[in-house]
């Protein structure tokens, strides 16, 4: 029926320009801490602060598409619908309490028909690829250092490269696992992409760091 539908879509809208308005004012309320912001920004290259700003978007990319693969296991979520969802997640954790989590476990539930047991499994599953991510970026930099230090080799390109070759490696394990219908896919393929998303994270550090 299309006029429950609309409705819905109304009341959705309503809803997210709130919780936008909300995370506005938060980052309002900061004040001085703004200022300093601008300041900064404005003694900074043009492409360090475009840099900033784009790089939010691809750790939402990054956490959208893990969570996606990781859902799809016990119900079917599409990838914009997964997108819109972590995204009013972050927005709801600017809210007292950080609901953002009850929030989206109720709507897998209520729109997807994906139990909140299965929900639960799949932040386990989550927050468990995160840690693997950030040990196997760890390990990297470690062997890395042995070897710039043996060879006097100033970090740069082979830092990004020793880097980048876990998440080469992720993609390449996922393709092999998929092509045959292993569903071990799905965690390596989760996996590359909290990798990933550590390495923006990492690239934000550094940029405010430069900036500031």
């Amino acid at each position: 029926d299309p006029a429950p539908r609309r409705w819905r879509g109304v009341v959705m809208f309503t809803i997210g320009a709130a919780l936008i308005v909300a995370a506005l004012f938060v980052v309002a309320r900061q004040g001085a801490g703004l200022a300093g912001v601008w300041d900064a920004a404005r003694d900074s290259p043009a492409w360090l602060v475009a840099l900033l700003l784009a790089l939010p978007f691809l750790n939402w990319l990054c956490s959208a598409a893990s969570f996606h693969v990781l859902t799809n296991r016990y119900g079917k979520v599409g990838a914009i619908e997964m997108g819109a969802i972590i995204a009013s997640s972050w927005l709801l954790n600017y809210l007292p309490m950080r609901p953002g989590l009850i929030g989206r476990v109720a709507y897998h539930k209520r729109f997807n028909d994906i139990p909140i047991a299965a929900s639960v499994q799949v932040l386990a599953f989550s927050i468990g690829l995160s840690g693997v991510a950030i040990i196997v970026t760890l390990a990297s930099l470690l062997l890395l250092g042995v070897q710039a230090g043996s060879q006097g080799a100033a970090p740069g390109l082979r830092t990004w490269f020793a880097l980048g070759v876990p998440a080469i490696l992720g993609v390449a394990g996922t393709l092999w696992l998929r092509a045959r219908s292993s569903s071990s896919w799905r965690f390596v393929a989760a996996g590359t992409f909290k990798f990933v998303d550590v390495l923006v994270w990492a690239t934000r550090y550094w940029a405010c760091f430069a900036m500031v």
